[in-house]
This record gives C-alpha cells, sequence and structure tokens, in this order.
C-alpha cells in the first residue's frame, strides 16, 4: 500500500506500509494516526514518532531478547563469538543453518 503524505507548504512524500494478512489494519492505523500527524512540524520527525508511540500503545516490554548467529569457522572461533556475545548481553544465540 502506498501513502502519500502532504503539507500545507506544498512538501509531498510518499512512503509503504503493508501487512500481507491484514491491509485493514494498516487502513485503521494511518486514519487514527491523521489527527496525532496533522498541524504537526513535518521535519520535527522526534516529535512526531513520540506522538505516534503514544498513539500505538507505548512500550509493551522493558526488554527484548536478541538473536544473533555465532561466526565462526572452528570450535575456538564459536566459543569466542559466543563469549563476545555474552558480554554484549545477547542471550540468544546460534551457530547458523
Amino acid at each position: 500500500m502506498l501513502v502519500r503524505v502532504e503539507t500545507d507548504e506544498g512538501i509531498t512524500g510518499i512512503g509503504e506500509s503493508m501487512t500481507p494478512h491484514a491491509p485493514q489494519a494498516v487502513v485503521d492505523v494511518l486514519e487514527q494516526s491523521r489527527p496525532v500527524c496533522v498541524g504537526q512540524p513535518v521535519f520535527d520527525v522526534s516529535r512526531l514518532m513520540a506522538s505516534l508511540y503514544q498513539l500505538l500503545g507505548g512500550a509493551l516490554r522493558d526488554s527484548i531478547e536478541y538473536f544473533d548467529f555465532l561466526q565462526g569457522e572452528t570450535p575456538e572461533e564459536l566459543a569466542v563469538d559466543a563469549a563476545a556475545e555474552r558480554y554484549r548481553n545477547n542471550t540468544a544465540s546460534g551457530d547458523g543453518p
């Protein structure tokens, strides 16, 4: 779904939004976001994103688990990469396909 946004200053932007299973959900979110966005400075992206963030419900959790594939050719290299991931607090890792 293509979305065209026009400003009162003549600036037009085109973006894409999609979901393969519920396209009406995209339309509904866009319609609900209209009152939050209309009248706001177009280049104040941080403010717009903060408003949309609140509209969509804010944070659902304090943190998320991050998954990363371990990199290395030998067991020793994989162990070094696993230790580095653990140091960075990435607790969910795999060894790839």
